[in-house]
């Protein structure tokens, strides 16, 4: 079985600031949406998460919870006290998993014991949560050789970490969104598809092609098939198939 998540991010977000993303949740699973990814950054106000928490365990959808937090710093050290945040607030709305960018990994220099402690902590405490960590539009943590050394890193330390790989953001990056696949696939537990089209000099999100030789269809070749994904574009909620456009 392939889990398909619906990111709140793929509605209108001045509706989501008006409504809240709760009042999404029942049309994601109508959709045919297996799993809903929550945005920490469309909230307005003080989140209400263990009401939140009640309405995604009613409609029987996976969680993932997702921030715009960096896990390390412009200085390359560990964003602790923001992960530890992130991590609880996932933790309470019932996630599985957190995503968050990677912000300045400096290899030699930024401790990846100190990001296995932290975590080590966290797990001590009762929380479940895996840390995903995704390839963002920034030039240091949207690019591949930060994130291949990262991962690298993290799997010879044995700290229990995956990647949430999106499509579309590598073109911000100048990246070769085919060349990221091959180097990163074995990290990878996570996947966002989008398209992207360059206008008027500008990089838009928009929505994927259904063509038979579409890139993000070569993108799925290197990765399992029943991996987890979403789409991550602009959509009407009426006219939402999460399943379609992504197997």
């Amino acid at each position: 079985m392939t889990i398909i998540f619906v990111p709140t991010s793929v509605f209108h977000h001045e509706e989501i600031r008006q409504a809240g993303q709760t009042a999404f949740i029942s049309q994601i699973k109508e959709s045919g949406g297996d799993g809903i990814e929550i945005r920490h950054e469309l909230f307005s106000g003080e989140p209400q998460l263990k009401s939140m928490k009640k309405a995604i365990q009613k409609a029987g959808l996976y969680t993932i919870y997702s921030a715009p937090e960096c896990v390390w710093t412009a200085n390359g050290h560990l964003n602790r006290t923001s992960l530890i945040s992130m991590m609880d607030m996932a933790h309470q709305i019932g996630a599985a998993k957190l995503k968050l960018p990677l912000g300045h990994y400096i290899e030699n220099e930024s401790d990846i014991n100190e990001l296995k402690n932290c975590l080590g902590e966290i797990e001590a405490k009762g929380s479940l949560v895996t840390l995903l960590i995704e390839n963002d539009q920034t030039p240091y943590g949207g690019v591949i050789e930060p994130l291949r050394q990262f991962f690298s890193k993290a799997k010879q330390s044995k700290i229990p970490v995956e990647m949430a790989f999106d499509t579309g953001n590598w073109m911000w990056a100048g990246e070769n969104v085919i060349e990221a696949c091959r180097t990163l696939k074995d990290y990878v537990g996570y996947l966002h598809i989008k398209g992207v089209e360059k206008v008027n000099g500008e990089l838009l999100t928009v929505p994927i092609t259904f063509d038979k030789t579409a890139e993000w269809r070569h993108c799925l070749t290197y990765f399992p098939g029943n991996i987890p994904r979403t789409i991550e574009f602009p959509v009407e909620i009426d006219k939402l198939q999460p399943d379609m456009p992504l197997h």
